[in-house]
C-alpha cells in the first residue's frame, strides 16, 4: 500500500515480504521423510516379492505339466520362457500347447527351443497331427493345443463356452499351418457336452487317443463320462480313463415332528437337494411349521435316493411324534402310531416312496393309546372350529373331525375327555359356558358319526387354561381350541 505521498513502502533489509507465498511453506520435519521413504521401500519389497512368488508358483506348475518333455521353463513375470531340444516340429507345439494350459499363464514364448538335427531347415517334411488339450479347475476352463483350422479351433472354443459359459474359458488353441486334419476331431464338441459332471480335470485328446484324469463323486459318474467320451469319439479311439472317485462324505437326513412343527436336519451335497426338501415338506406342513437347520456339505456324495426324500412327507399319517432318519443308505422311522393299521399305511407308503431310490426302510413304530390325543387335537390346530361366539362346528371342523372318527374306530378301546377353552374376551362365567357347549357339541358329532357316547366326556374351562397371551389377536386364536385327553385305553 502506498504511503502518504504515493510510494511503496521499502521492506526493511532482512524482512521477509509479508505477501509472499513463501511465509507458508515450512521445512518437513526429518522424521517425516524418514518415514515416507522406509513406507516406499516396505511397498516396493512387497510387490517384488509378490511377483517373485508367483513367478516361483508358475515355474512349478508348468514344470509339473512338461514333465516327460524335453523341455524346462521359467518366467518373467506372467510370461513363460520354454527352451531345449526337441525332435521335431510337433513336439514343439506340444510343448507350447501344454504350457498354455497352466492357469495364470499370459503368454509362451519359445525362442529358446531346438529342433533336433535330421529335421531340415528345422521346417517338418510331414504334416503334424492335432492335439487338443482342456484343463478343468473349479469351474475355470483353458482350452489349449493345435488344430489345423480356424473353423475347427472356433467351434471347440463355442462347444466350450456354452458348457462351461464364456467368462470361464480361455482360448488357448493354436490354428497350425502345418497341422493335419484327424477324424477324432468330429467328436470334440460331443466329447465337451458330457463332461459337465467333472469339478476338476485334464483331459488329453490325440492321435494316440484320449487320456483323462481328475476326480469325480461316483463310480456311475466316472464310468457315465468314460460311456459318454467312447460315443462321440467312436469306439476306435481308446479311451485312458484315469479318474478316480474321490473320498465324499455319505449324506444324512433327518426329519422330525416336534410341538405339530417339522424340524429337518442333515448333511446334503448342494441347495437343489436341500430346496426341495423344504418345499416337500412346506407343501404337507405350511412354510411356518417347517423349520431348516440342513446343511451344504461340498465333499458330500450325491447318491439318487436322495431325490426321493421330498415325497415322504406325504406318506406319514396317523403318527405323533415321529422321525425318520436315513444314515449310510438306511432310513428307518420311529415313533407313535395311533393304530396298527396307521403303522401299516405308513410304513407302505413310505416304502414305495423310498424305494425308488433303492432305499430300505427299518420300521420301529409303536401303537401308544396317548397318540391318539396328540393326533387328534393335531388334527384341530390352527381350524376356525367354530363360528364366532357360537357352539356351532364350522364347516371346515367337521371334515377334520371325520378323520378323527375314523382314527376311533382303529381305536376300540381308548376313552377321551373332550376339552374346551376360550379366550378372555367376555366374562368368565360365559366363557366357561361356551366352552363347555363347544366340547360337547364336538363330543355330539363324534358319536353321531359311530364312537360309542360311553368312549368320551365334555368339559369347558373357559379361559382358566390359556397357552398363548390374550394380549394379542394371535393368542387369543390359540386360546380358543378343543383339546383331547386320553382318559384310559387298553391296546
Amino acid at each position: 500500500m502506498a504511503d502518504d505521498d504515493g510510494h511503496e513502502p521499502i521492506a526493511e533489509e532482512g524482512t521477509p515480504d509479508l505477501n509472499d507465498e513463501s511465509r507458508h511453506r515450512r521445512p518437513l520435519p526429518r522424521s517425516v521423510w524418514i518415514l515416507g521413504f522406509l513406507w516406499l521401500a516396505a511397498t516396493a519389497g512387497a510387490v517384488l516379492w509378490g511377483i517373485s512368488h508367483e513367478e516361483d508358483d508358475l515355474t512349478d506348475r508348468a514344470a509339473q505339466a512338461l514333465d516327460g518333455q524335453s523341455v524346462s521353463v521359467d518366467f518373467v513375470g506372467r510370461d513363460a520362457h520354454i527352451s531345449g531340444l526337441v525332435s521335431t516340429a510337433a513336439d514343439l507345439d506340444r510343448a507350447v500347447a501344454t504350457a498354455r494350459q497352466v492357469w495364470g499363464v499370459r503368454r509362451v514364448e519359445s525362442d529358446g527351443v531346438s529342433i533336433a538335427a535330421g529335421d531340415a531347415s528345422q521346417v517338418p517334411t510331414e504334416m503334424s497331427p492335432p492335439f487338443v488339450a482342456i484343463s478343468i479347475e473349479e469351474g475355470n476352463v483353458v482350452m489349449s493345443g493345435t488344430v489345423p483350422d480356424p473353423a475347427t479351433a472356433d467351434a471347440i472354443i463355442r462347444a466350450a463356452r456354452a458348457r462351461w459359459g464364456g467368462d470361464n474359458v480361455a482360448d488357448q488353441l493354436i490354428v497350425g499351418s502345418n497341422t493335419s486334419g484327424a477324424a477324432w476331431l468330429a467328436g470334440i464338441t460331443r466329447a465337451i457336452d458330457g463332461l459337465d459332471a467333472l469339478e476338476s480335470a485334464q483331459i488329453e485328446v490325440d492321435a494316440g487317443g484320449v487320456s483323462i484324469r481328475g476326480d469325480v463323486a461316483s463310480e456311475d459318474i466316472r464310468r457315465g463320462i468314460e460311456e459318454s467320451l467312447t460315443s462321440a469319439f467312436g469306439a476306435d479311439i481308446a479311451i485312458d480313463n484315469q479318474l478316480l472317485v474321490a473320498d465324499l462324505a455319505d449324506p444324512s437326513f433327518e426329519a422330525e415332528l416336534i410341538d405339530g412343527g417339522i424340524v429337518l436336519r442333515g448333511l446334503l451335497p448342494d441347495r437343489e437337494t436341500v430346496d426341495a426338501i423344504v418345499a416337500g415338506a412346506v407343501g404337507v406342513y405350511g412354510s411356518s411349521q417347517v423349520t431348516d437347520q440342513m446343511i451344504v456339505g461340498p465333499a458330500t456324495a450325491s447318491p439318487g435316493y436322495l431325490t426321493t426324500l421330498p415325497s415322504v412327507f406325504g406318506a406319514i399319517d396317523g403318527l405323533n411324534p415321529w422321525r425318520l432318519s436315513l444314515v449310510a443308505g438306511k432310513a428307518t422311522i420311529t415313533g407313535l402310531a395311533v393304530s396298527d393299521s396307521a403303522i401299516a399305511g405308513t410304513v407302505d407308503r413310505l416304502t414305495s416312496a423310498l424305494g425308488t431310490g433303492g432305499l430300505s426302510l427299518e420300521s420301529e413304530l409303536e401303537v401308544d393309546p396317548s397318540a391318539v390325543a396328540a393326533v387328534l387335537t393335531e388334527l384341530l390346530q390352527g381350524t376356525a372350529t367354530f363360528e364366532v361366539a357360537s357352539a356351532r362346528l364350522s364347516a371346515e371342523a367337521m371334515v377334520l373331525l371325520d378323520s378323527a372318527i375314523e382314527i376311533l374306530q382303529d381305536n376300540p378301546t381308548t376313552v377321551l375327555t373332550v376339552e374346551g377353552h376360550t379366550d378372555d374376551v367376555g366374562t368368565e362365567e360365559d366363557n366357561r359356558l361356551l366352552s363347555e357347549a363347544r366340547a360337547q357339541a364336538v363330543v355330539d358329532y363324534l358319536v353321531a358319526g359311530g364312537v360309542a357316547e360311553e368312549r368320551l366326556a365334555a368339559v369347558g374351562f373357559g379361559e382358566s387354561q390359556p397357552i398363548a397371551d390374550n394380549g394379542t389377536a394371535d393368542g387369543r386364536s390359540e386360546n380358543r381350541r378343543i383339546q383331547f385327553v386320553v382318559e384310559q385305553g387298553d391296546s
